[in-house]
């Protein structure tokens, strides 16, 4: 299997500093490859958001080259590979907590993060950010979005308020999500904070990524959009690294015309 990554990250256009912090590792295996995203968005009404942020990713980064790398090369089973990341997340709990108390503030952090194992993802999910599936259908119809199935994989953790109802740090961890499944050929999985999703529903993200698996375009050559063509019309083969970053960017740029004032942070996971 064949996988494909690029990640974005933008302090959006009214931000001083960016809260958001990521962090995309990808290796190869003997007989496949392993992949950690991670997106986290500090809470911006407590202090020091960014450290959270970054204290969360540089913890998970270091557990996915020690203890995971360890549990993949001795082929544990996946129920030790999630249960592996579900002590480490409280482990990042934990720190959170000491680093609030040592500095005498209130901190948090969202997060978002998926592991891909040979076959087999892992997901672990808190806060409001998101994780979509991107799925290629057998049989094609003439709408190039409708060539795949959409679906998020995440809930956003919020209040009919709108307001945050659960987080890393700031008091106490409060049952994050869990999952784990197969991975089949011909999947995007599109993670990120909420800045990058402000206006973006199902259909707009399918017109942006729906091609993904697309024939060749003399716009992808240029890099340019042809006269009357939505994005999503495109035929361009965006499992190219540069051309996916450039629809992460695109995608961006519409969520901030419609509005989005936040901090931004994507990451994209092709599998062909």
């Amino acid at each position: 299997m064949q996988i494909t990554t690029s990640s974005f990250w933008w302090k959006g256009r009214s931000a001083s500093v960016n809260q958001d912090s990521l962090s995309l590792q990808h290796v190869r295996l003997g007989n496949g490859s392993a992949v950690l995203a991670v997106v986290c968005d500090g809470i911006g009404s407590l202090a020091r958001g960014e450290e959270a942020s970054g204290i969360a990713v540089r913890c998970l980064t270091q557990w996915f080259y020690g203890e995971c790398r360890e549990l993949i090369f001795e082929r544990k089973s996946k129920e030790l590979i999630l249960l592996a990341l579900q002590r480490q997340v409280y482990q990042i709990q934990e720190l959170l907590l000491k680093f609030q108390q040592k500095e005498k503030i209130r901190s948090g952090t969202t997060m978002t993060c998926l592991l891909l194992i040979r076959r087999r993802y892992y997901l672990v999910h808190i806060g409001d950010g998101r994780l979509y599936l991107f799925r290629r259908r057998k049989f094609l119809p003439v709408i190039l979005w409708r060539r795949v199935g959409v679906k998020c994989l995440t809930a956003e953790d919020r209040d009919k308020t709108g307001h945050l109802t659960k987080c890393l740090g700031a008091e106490c961890i409060d049952r994050p999500f869990y999952d784990t499944g197969r991975i089949r050929r011909g999947s995007l999985f599109l993670l990120g904070t909420d800045g990058i999703w402000y206006g973006m529903d199902r259909k707009r993200l399918g017109q942006l990524f729906g091609n993904v698996w697309g024939r060749k375009d003399p716009g992808q050559i240029s890099g340019k959009i042809p006269d009357g063509k939505h994005p999503g019309q495109l035929g361009g083969n965006v499992c190219d690294i540069g051309q996916l970053q450039r629809r992460l960017e695109m995608m961006a740029q519409q969520s901030a015309d419609r509005g989005s004032m936040d901090n931004m942070a994507a990451i994209a996971v092709v599998t062909e």
